[in-house]
């Protein structure tokens, strides 16, 4: 929804450790590129995962969903080269969320 306003960079969640997520994102980046949307592909600021809010005994989730902020980048940019309209556009960073609990 934001992509073209110059201040918003989109910021995929890649949780699933298949590359599922990746794939997705990847997906609506080349429907913008063929299709000849205004701003055209995607760029990415980044991505991010939740292996830290994984890791935390009191939250958890599944294993299929804990990325590692590298394994996230990974797939992401790994996907981002698989086709020749968006290949090329790097990911430049990654992030990874947890829990905080003042208390």
């Amino acid at each position: 929804m934001s992509w073209g306003n110059p201040r918003a960079w989109p910021l995929p969640e890649i949780y699933l450790t298949d590359g599922a997520n990746a794939r997705q994102w990847e997906n609506v980046s080349v429907y913008a590129y063929y299709k000849d949307v205004p701003y055209g592909s995607l760029k990415w600021i980044g991505e991010m995962t939740q292996q830290g809010a994984c890791q935390q005994p009191q939250r958890g989730c599944s294993v299929d969903e804990a990325n590692s902020p590298y394994d996230g980048w990974y797939q992401l940019q790994e996907a981002v080269d698989s086709d020749p309209g968006t290949a090329g556009a790097q990911v430049e960073y990654e992030t990874d969320i947890f829990w905080f609990d003042p208390q």
